[in-house]
């Protein structure tokens, strides 16, 4: 009996050297017992799917820890670490930005830019401590000017952020405008510096990136060369103002609408009343002849828009008969009778450019006098 209690006591020392011994191998079952030790994560910005390489202590066997990034909400996002050497692993950085550059997200996408990111390493309930970084958001933030009508050719101021406020003015470069006036069809435009600048405000860990600015772009004259079937289609769309920056037009800012309107011609530059002198064409050699005469109103706003006739008025002094057609050859009005200074509505609501003909003197007492007469065509 004392042998056999000799023989036990001496097999549970022998127990407990050997767990001692294998707590003092690196290696051996240490990340069973303690919980490592992260000491630096670099870099400590980084774009989505970039590495980050991370040291530590303590680490053991590599392939037995999950890499964790925690953001303020409690989110997370594991992965397996890829070991470099004893004391440092790799991983990339998630994706935590999907779906954030629309409009509606604005709010949202800024306040994951400000938060501050955890990374640390698990193994079951053993966890290291926390390693504070930030992932930038390849995505520009537009806020304003939305669902706006702009003039091609003009200036436009636009507020938004998250982009590098110094590369953001270099035009041609890093930063592109792009206005979309039809489906599918695009124009792109180098990004300038307003005047003035909206102070910046730093994104934690990224001292060159801005949450909010504002930039120049001026509109394009999508009009140019255009159809006129093209010039009203274009008037009547609801375009899409985007930016894109470094990483390119795959990761392009939300959408603020936009509609382009067709540059300004004065209005106040085409009289109205629009005095117009029909000049004679035909002269019949029989003595009490009627003359003929024939003229064309010239009354063009930009497009989209079109003048119409609100009245006519006779402004010479003699009865004339008067027909209209518009410069197609259509809305024809035929044989309207005027006196001297009166109006008509015949022709309301016609394009107020087109084509004219009138008939007149009846008598022959004017013949050979006039060659030409006037009429008075208002328009709106």
């Amino acid at each position: 009996m004392r042998m056999r209690s000799g023989v036990k006591l001496l097999l549970s020392l022998m127990a407990t050297c050997a767990t001692f011994v294998m707590l003092a191998v690196p290696g051996v079952h240490l990340d069973a017992y303690a919980a490592p030790v992260l000491t630096n994560v670099n870099p400590q910005t980084v774009y989505p799917g970039g590495a980050l390489t991370v040291t530590g202590q303590g680490l053991g066997n590599m392939a037995a820890w999950t890499a964790v990034v925690e953001l303020k909400n409690g989110e997370k996002f594991e992965q397996p670490v890829q070991a470099v050497n004893a004391t440092q692993f790799k991983i990339k950085a998630p994706f935590i930005y999907g779906g954030y550059n629309v409009t509606a997200k604005n709010a949202l996408h800024r306040a994951r830019l400000m938060q501050i990111k955890q990374l640390y390493v698990k193994q079951g309930s053993i966890m290291s401590n926390k390693l504070p970084f930030n992932i930038v958001s390849p995505y520009p933030i537009l806020d304003s000017p939305d669902n706006s009508t702009q003039t091609a050719g003009s200036g436009m101021v636009v507020a938004g952020g998250n982009w590098d406020r110094t590369s953001i003015y270099l035009p041609g470069m890093y930063y592109w405008a792009i206005f979309e006036y039809l489906p599918g069809k695009v124009v792109k435009t180098p990004i300038l510096p307003p005047a003035p600048q909206v102070p910046p405000i730093p994104i934690p860990l990224q001292p060159n990136m801005t949450l909010v600015g504002n930039f120049l772009v001026h509109v394009p004259d999508v009009y140019a060369g255009k159809s006129e079937a093209e010039k009203q289609a274009i008037s009547n769309y609801t375009g899409k103002l985007t930016i894109y920056g470094v990483m390119g037009q795959s990761f392009s800012s939300n959408a603020l609408n936009i509609r382009i309107k067709p540059k300004q011609t004065q209005a106040s530059n085409i009289p109205n009343p629009y005095n117009l002198t029909l000049s004679e064409y035909y002269a019949p050699s029989a003595p009490n002849r009627t003359m003929y005469y024939k003229g064309t109103s010239n009354i063009i706003l930009p497009a989209p828009s079109t003048a119409k006739i609100k009245s006519v008025k006779n402004t010479s002094s003699y009865r004339i008969q008067l027909s209209y057609k518009d410069i197609s050859g259509g809305n024809a009005v035929n044989g309207v009778w005027l006196n001297p200074n009166e109006s008509t509505g015949a022709f309301n609501g016609k394009p107020a450019r087109g084509s004219w003909e009138a008939l007149g003197p009846e008598s022959g007492s004017f013949s050979g006098q006039h060659h030409f007469i006037k009429i008075g065509i208002s328009w709106q």
